[in-house]
């Protein structure tokens, strides 16, 4: 799709959703690992 570069307005948006898919056994330590890249890359798209 076409990027968001209008920094006066919210840009598209995404759910990231851990409740499908992830197996009972991963190490807590991964899944948060996971979440804060996702933060990390939502935060770093929202100051473009």
């Amino acid at each position: 799709g076409t990027p968001h570069t209008d920094t006066t307005q919210t840009g598209p948006t995404h759910i990231f959703n851990l409740g499908h898919g992830i197996s009972q056994y991963t190490p807590p330590e991964h899944v948060t690992a996971l979440v804060e890249a996702v933060h990390s890359h939502s935060k770093a798209m929202r100051q473009k």
